[in-house]
């Protein structure tokens, strides 16, 4: 709220709020399956790589044609929920809604480490990424405004997808 005006902070926050509720979505099917992960790690190295590869192709069967449709549909859902005022924050919502994809492939690999005792691990991937975070927001927020502050989010998630991954395949 510091970099820019309320108004831009009001319509980035409009279009974060729906990309909340998918996430929550998201996060029920992954919590779910949280303790089977945890069981597998402990009992069948082949069943823990079969059920991470069973849910990544869940979660981009169900949140890729979202993201697409999110970003086709956004100005319809925008209006829908907060109506014309809000038109700003459209563009905000057609790029974070790749966030529920990109979100949704982090959160396997993220409780895949948290399943497999690899918490530490964890940690440090949230740390590097909440650096990256606000650096990349110092720059970008100031430059772009909500729009350099979506892509900030979208290509911070990219990283920890990265991060994640690697470190679970160990």
């Amino acid at each position: 709220g510091f970099m820019k005006s309320t108004e831009q902070v009001g319509h980035y926050s409009a279009a974060y709020k729906i990309i909340m509720i998918l996430l929550t979505a998201v996060w029920c099917y992954q919590d779910a399956v949280f303790p089977v992960i945890s069981n597998y790690y402990k009992t069948s190295t082949d069943s823990l790589k079969k059920i991470q590869s069973y849910s990544t192709k869940v979660m981009i069967t169900l949140t890729l044609p979202l993201a697409i449709g999110g970003t086709i549909f956004a100005k319809p859902i925008m209006n829908l929920i907060y109506g014309g005022k809000y038109d700003p924050g459209v563009i905000a919502l057609q790029i974070l809604i790749w966030t529920v994809t990109i979100g949704s492939l982090h959160g396997v690999y993220v409780r895949g480490l948290i399943a497999c005792d690899r918490q530490n691990k964890r940690l440090i991937i949230a740390i590097v990424h909440a650096i990256i975070v606000i650096a990349l927001n110092f720059v970008f927020i100031p430059l772009f405004g909500l729009i350099g502050a979506a892509i900030v989010t979208v290509s911070a998630e990219f990283l920890v997808i990265f991060f994640s991954y690697r470190e679970f395949s160990k």
